[in-house]
This record gives structure tokens, C-alpha cells and sequence, in this order.
């Protein structure tokens, strides 16, 4: 349970590993970042599952008073850095962003203030109707702001927190294993027939 305090955060970033996905669907109904107390009527920031064409896939999703708030293409697994900030109305909407980099949308719409009361938890607090959710995967930093960061702010964020989570020895891109030989590669030039 995260402190009371923070319910009026209107910049959320999670530095996280989530956990890659098999042919089957993941064991947790509703993958979450951070929950709210008040169930689906305050502030969810979730990674959203779906089968994307058939491959199953996550993607930022917010759920916020009682209806989706935020859903994006974008898929991630991994590391990465996921920042969300929440508009206030009025023209001023949800945003997410990956690595630093905005996301695209398939719905925006404005969630500050809708955790009024309560407490947010990281993952699942247990509260239906994220119950049977929660977050798999590694949880290595999260930080919030009062206010919301611009894009250039969020970048340069992310930007540091990953380098901070590097300097302790986490991969945060993939590894290219070593080859257990030499390789070799050969070409072959078409346009003079080998000559």
C-alpha cells in the first residue's frame, strides 16, 4: 500500500521487467502497474493483455473511474520504463509513454482526480475487481510527480532511471548471447554472376 499522499500524482513511472508471454493466455486476469483501493472506480495503471492478431501481447491501458481511460498499439514485454500522466479534462488528456518515447493511442481520455480517497498499491491491492490480478514481473523503481511532466521532461527521466537501474547490473535491452564458435558469412554477388 502506497502512501495516501500520493492519490494526487498526476505523473506515475514504473522502471519494471514485465515478463514475455507464451501461446497462452497470462495467469493473471488483469495485468496492473498500480491499483487503486477503490477498485475500478479510482485510478489503474495497467499493461494491458490482448491478442493482438492472435499473438498474445501488452500494451499501457489505464482503467479509471469505472471505464477505459487510456489504450494504446504499443506493445511491450521486458524492460522498460513506462511513464503515465493524467490529464485533468478539458482538452487535457491521459499520456504514456515508453522508454521515454509517447505511445500512440487508441483512446485518451482524463483520469486525475478520480482517486479522491483510498490508496493506490503497486500491483494488485487485492480489490475487486482486480482480485485475481496483479503484476508478474520485477518491480525496480517507481516514482511519481504532482504535477504532469512534458514529454521532453518524461524522456529525460526515463533517460536517468534507466541508466541508474544499468549501474546496478540489470540488463535493460536484451543480451545477444555469445556464439559458442566463429561464424562465418558468406555473400554471394548476383549481379555479376560470381565473377
Amino acid at each position: 500500500m502506497l502512501p495516501a499522499a500520493l492519490n494526487n500524482s498526476k505523473t506515475l513511472c514504473s522502471a519494471v521487467y514485465i515478463s514475455g508471454l507464451t501461446a497462452t493466455a497470462p495467469t493473471n486476469q488483469y495485468p496492473v502497474l498500480v491499483s487503486s483501493s477503490l477498485g475500478g472506480g479510482g485510478v489503474n495503471l495497467m499493461y494491458s493483455y490482448d491478442s493482438m492478431g492472435g499473438t498474445p501481447a501488452y500494451a499501457p491501458y489505464i482503467y479509471a473511474g469505472n471505464t477505459a481511460a487510456l489504450a494504446s498499439p504499443n506493445l511491450m514485454s521486458g524492460f522498460h520504463d513506462v511513464c503515465f500522466t493524467l490529464g485533468t479534462g478539458g482538452g487535457d488528456v491521459n499520456h504514456s509513454y515508453i522508454d521515454g518515447t509517447e505511445v500512440m493511442y487508441t483512446l485518451q481520455g482524463s483520469s486525475y482526480g478520480t482517486q479522491s480517497s483510498g490508496n493506490l498499491y503497486l500491483g494488485s491491492g487485492g480489490f475487486s475487481p482486480f482480485t485475481t490480478s496483479g503484476f508478474i514481473g520485477t518491480f525496480y523503481r517507481f516514482t511519481t510527480w504532482p504535477f504532469e511532466l512534458t514529454p521532453t521532461q518524461v524522456s529525460s527521466v526515463s533517460r536517468a532511471e534507466i541508466a541508474e537501474i544499468a549501474s546496478r547490473g540489470v540488463a535493460t535491452a536484451p543480451v545477444i548471447p555469445p556464439l559458442p564458435s566463429p561464424q562465418l558469412i558468406v555473400g554471394i554477388d548476383s549481379l555479376t554472376y560470381g565473377e
